[in-house]
């Protein structure tokens, strides 16, 4: 099973595998925290890019909007397409700024770099 594993090994990035014994030394392991909030690779945010599991990145902010897509205005669809990693600064920007405070009832996190991105010589696996 290992050799299916398509997580990240430079991050707390896992495969869909819940039974991989690669991934499974990173899920025991406890998230880093900056702030009081869970700090995520682009690898672990890249895997949440559908009306499943929609994650959204402004700056350096994660947010997981699943739950609000069904209620934005503009439909899921306008939400789902920047899902994942593409950075959503400009659009949260053209919000009001109720629907900007409303952003920050999803924030889950921030986003800091890969271990591969802070060491180029490693090579994300996640691409």
């Amino acid at each position: 099973k290992v050799d299916a594993c398509d997580a990240c090994p430079y991050c707390h990035d896992t495969c869909a595998d819940p039974d991989c014994p690669r991934c499974a030394v990173w899920r025991l392991r406890p998230r880093k925290m900056c702030r009081g909030c869970a700090v995520f690779s682009p690898c672990e945010v890249r895997r949440h890019a559908s009306a499943e599991s929609c994650w959204l990145v402004a700056g350096r902010d994660v947010f997981d909007v699943t739950s609000f897509l069904p209620r934005h205005p503009a439909g899921t669809r306008s939400i789902v397409r920047k899902a994942g990693g593409a950075d959503c600064t400009e659009d949260l920007g053209f919000h009001s700024a109720k629907a900007q405070k409303l952003w920050m009832q999803h924030k889950i996190g921030r986003l800091e770099p890969c271990g591969a991105e802070k060491n180029p010589d490693n090579g994300c696996a996640v691409a």
